[in-house]
């Protein structure tokens, strides 16, 4: 693709075939050591065997450790499969210097290149590794609706282009 400008033409070597997008706004939450699926996925038919995919995923999450008062710290981790292969993930959490049930709001993003080749690819978001009294949560509005108006979602974007 070429834009032409004033000063020269630009040449970009990629260009868009497709984007599919899912969003979560219910809960989910997990406080198993294990990963578990959050409900949040989306499928992309592949039209070229070689073309790529611009995978981003962000959200709003909650890790709490208010189960165990004894306990400094809540911790958990999102991934990103592609079907049943692990691609990305990213740990979340934190670690206090007293103990008492805490609670973390913050946000997780994802955004990397995947060549899954030909067919069709399902991607989604899993969590878990919190594990007793640890809990995490995704797309959680426990305190953020205090705030007035603000619904607390979790974004899938699969984006196809030829490389």
């Amino acid at each position: 693709m070429t834009i032409k400008w004033s000063d020269g033409d630009q040449h970009f070597r990629s260009r868009l075939v497709q984007v599919q997008n899912s969003t979560k706004t219910s809960s989910s939450s997990t406080n198993s050591t294990t990963f578990s699926d959050t409900g949040l996925s989306r499928s992309i038919a592949m039209s070229n065997a070689s073309n790529a995919v611009l995978v981003l995923c962000n959200g709003m999450c909650r890790v709490d450790n208010s189960g165990n008062t004894g306990y400094y710290e809540a911790e958990g981790q999102a991934r990103i499969l592609r079907g049943s292969t692990h691609l990305r993930s990213q740990s979340i959490g934190f670690r206090n210097s007293t103990a008492g049930g805490k609670n973390l709001f913050t946000q997780f993003s994802f955004g990397f290149i995947d060549t899954p080749g030909s067919g069709t690819h399902t991607y989604k978001l899993q969590f878990g590794g919190g594990g007793s009294t640890f809990k995490i949560y995704v797309a959680d509005g426990t305190f953020y609706h205090n705030a007035g108006g603000v619904t607390p979602s979790c974004d899938l974007t699969l984006i196809e282009f030829d490389t």
